[in-house]
């Protein structure tokens, strides 16, 4: 056996591992490596072996960094197999569409400004997307599932078994068995008891490992208090009639967050106000998540044993389509550009997973702003940080420093 790493060494992005063994060659992942435009751009447009020389692709889980580049794969001529698990198939669909699209828009931004540079004399670089929609859609009919905890021969004398990772939906460890070896690949591990996922597996023994350890020195906080301080967050903002936004991932935290809210509300820990999920791609994830209940652990799985919707409740509007989102957009504004009453409860909680696309101008209504001033928000960043420093009235909480 022998092993080639091509991605996720000494950086965070863009896994991508060469095994040789049992005369065939096989990808586990096949990630877009994110960093500076033009580099990102080299490095994912050409792979460093002939396309054609692989015989199938393991992916692990659907995060882009680890699937994102499949697209560019299949469109250098790549036809066979990518095996993984239903779930991740099902995840793989939206997400790399979603990643062709923004491609496609960051191309567009790029292109202007390069209008820009070229009349000062500084650049004449045209950009060009990485892959197109159409190509995402290739890589959809090569997906092979194999369901969690099984062993797939993928080659005469070359077999995989997954493990439950605990990372995202979906998502898998594997031990590989060829040439008398046994490998693992951790892919991304997942900590324990986090919301709706079931706790990591640890894979039986094996004479070598591939880890991947984005936070291997570091400790996490325990999760348990996620929880009460998203409620004491909720709580002290309600009672000063305040606003909630939380920049969060559409895949993953989005529906975690939502899970955490529906809890806290039927427990009575927090008032029940309107919640607006604005992003298509938390929407169509979030049908995903619904789909695959034979990822959910115990906890997640009495809502369903209840007759009850984990990931959608009373009050809580998701808004996929055009319509729903300008009606939800225009909800949230209105009510951020409204001084609320001194003993009002909170009125809007908006989990937001595109703030960078759009710039969002909320009139303050700080007593102590200047005359005719706006917050502008051209970032989950600078969101956070305009809507605590503008006005007592409103809070901004980021998501990910609640689960991180």
């Amino acid at each position: 056996m022998r092993v080639t790493f091509w991605g996720a060494a000494q950086t965070v992005t863009g896994s991508m591992h060469h095994i040789e063994a049992a005369g065939k060659r096989f990808l586990l992942d096949c990630g877009l490596y994110q960093g500076r435009r033009r580099d990102a751009f080299e490095r994912n447009s050409h792979f460093p072996f002939p396309v054609s020389s692989i015989d199938g692709v393991i992916l692990s889980h659907a995060h882009i960094d680890h699937s994102g580049n499949l697209p560019t794969l299949v469109h250098n001529g790549y036809s066979g197999p990518i095996y993984t698990t239903p779930a991740t198939i099902d995840l793989c669909r939206p997400m790399l569409a979603d990643s062709a699209f923004l491609q496609q828009k960051d191309v567009e931004f790029c292109n202007r400004r390069r209008e820009y540079r070229r009349s000062k004399g500084l650049d004449d670089h045209e950009c060009d997307p990485l892959y197109l929609p159409e190509d995402a859609e290739k890589v959809n009919p090569l997906f092979c599932p194999v369901p969690l905890g099984q062993t797939k021969e993928v080659a005469p004398g070359f077999r995989y078994r997954t493990y439950e990772a605990g990372h995202m939906l979906g998502a898998t460890s594997m031990v590989i068995e060829a040439d008398g070896v046994r490998l693992a690949f951790s892919g991304d591990v997942g900590r324990k008891h986090l919301p709706i996922l079931r706790d990591p597996i640890t894979p039986d023994p094996v004479d070598y490992l591939i880890m991947e350890s984005t936070y291997g020195d570091r400790f996490h906080k325990p999760v348990a208090n996620v929880a009460s301080k998203l409620a004491e967050v909720v709580n002290r903002t309600a009672r000063r009639g305040g606003k909630i936004i939380v920049p969060c991932f559409a895949v993953g935290r989005t529906q975690q967050l939502v899970m955490i809210l529906h809890q806290l509300m039927d427990a009575q820990e927090i008032p029940s106000i309107p919640i607006f999920v604005d992003s298509p791609l938390a929407v169509n994830v979030t049908e995903v998540f619904r789909k695959h209940p034979e990822c959910y652990d115990e906890q997640t799985q009495k809502f369903l044993d209840d007759g009850d919707d984990p990931f959608g409740f009373p009050g809580c509007v998701i808004s996929g389509t055009s319509t729903n989102r300008r009606r939800s957009i225009t909800c949230m504004v209105r009510s951020l550009s409204c001084p609320p009453p001194a003993c009002a409860k909170a009125d809007v909680f908006c989990i937001t997973c595109e703030i960078t696309s759009r710039i969002l101008a909320i009139p303050s209504s700080s007593p102590d702003s200047r005359p005719n001033s706006h917050w502008a928000a051209r970032s989950s960043t600078a969101t956070a940080k305009s809507l605590s420093s503008a006005s007592p009235c409103h809070s901004a909480l980021k998501s990910s420093r609640l689960t991180n």
